[in-house]
């Protein structure tokens, strides 16, 4: 019974800190993207990962080495699409100036 009840506060607290880190993160991506300069910010490190183009490469450790990077810029993206999902359409205006 006293094992029973301490893995259930082990679990609660564990939950706890889960929901905890993931409001921090979403308060840091919120902070991040509610300025232009962060988003500028952003949209180079994304650009600079190749978010917006093609990894290929006939190379094939090349090809690796970008896919490496883009992977990276993949995970912001992915973070922004969770978090600040409104912020997006602003970073392809973004976009659209560099090309």
């Amino acid at each position: 019974m006293i094992a029973n009840m301490k893995t259930t506060t082990t679990r609660e607290d564990a939950r706890k800190k889960q929901e905890k880190a993931a409001l921090i993160e979403k308060n840091d991506w919120e902070w991040l993207t509610s300025d232009e300069r962060g988003l500028r910010v952003l949209h180079r490190v994304m650009t600079v990962c190749g978010v917006f183009r093609s990894g290929f490469n006939p190379n094939a450790l090349t090809m690796s080495f970008s896919e490496g990077q883009r992977n990276i810029g993949l995970f912001l993206w992915d973070r922004m699409a969770r978090y600040v999902p409104e912020t997006i359409p602003e970073l392809l205006k973004m976009r659209e100036k560099d090309v």
